[in-house]
């Protein structure tokens, strides 16, 4: 109270303490290489979470955050660092936690280049050297997709007796082979795929002098 004619006065300070910010991650999954998965942060709303040492992504007032992976090619573990309010007091916090994607590789097949045969009442065997198949399977199978002929194995494996293809007699066009690969992973992700290989037959030659003609 001061002296004199003057009185006392007061006044008052708001002090708000903010919790401090969480944050969960999940989404760990099993894809196919190539393919994407999505991780998904949830956690105080208006807060920016750091992860994988230096990336961050924001999460809104909804209080969660969904980030796409992109293609991956190889088993990747997302793992939390730290949160942080985005306005003041900006309160922070180390955190901990992670989602890991497997990823399960896909087949590569190659049905090998083109072939060409001539047409034949006996036609020679043709050998499909050249082929492969890898990635997650290193088996598959061989079908006649058009063209008809016989092949002398439908099997393919990595170190496979030789595969012959037998045109059909008389037979002149394009005929489609497939290499089809094993399921890579059985009952995962991945697919089988396939790759087709073309044989061209060609018609057999045929001549014609003409009919017979007398001169003086």
């Amino acid at each position: 109270n001061p002296s004199g004619p003057c009185n006392a006065v007061s006044d008052q300070m708001i002090i708000t303490i903010r919790p401090l910010p969480t944050v969960a991650i999940s989404g760990s999954t099993t894809i196919c290489s190539g393919s994407s998965a999505s991780i998904t942060f949830t956690g105080t709303p208006n807060t920016t979470v750091t992860y994988n040492t230096s990336q961050t992504i924001n999460i809104g007032p909804s209080g969660t955050a969904i980030l796409n992976t992109g293609a991956l090619n190889a088993n990747t573990t997302y793992t939390l660092n730290s949160i942080v309010y985005q306005t003041v007091p900006v309160c922070s916090r180390s955190v901990t936690g992670s989602a890991t994607i497997t990823v399960n590789q896909a087949a590569v097949v190659n049905a090998g280049i083109g072939l060409t045969a001539c047409q034949s009442a006996a036609p020679a065997a043709l050998t499909l050297a050249g082929a492969s198949v890898t990635g997650g399977t290193t088996s598959g199978q061989w079908s006649i997709v058009s063209g008809g002929g016989t092949l002398s194995n439908t099997a393919f494996t990595t170190t496979p007796a030789t595969v012959t293809y037998t045109a059909a007699a008389n037979f002149s066009g394009v005929v489609t082979l497939r290499l089809t690969s094993a399921d890579p992973d059985g009952a995962g992700p991945c697919t089988a795929i396939f790759a087709d290989r073309i044989i061209t037959v060609n018609p057999e030659a045929t001549a014609n002098a003409g009919v017979p003609q007398n001169v003086c």
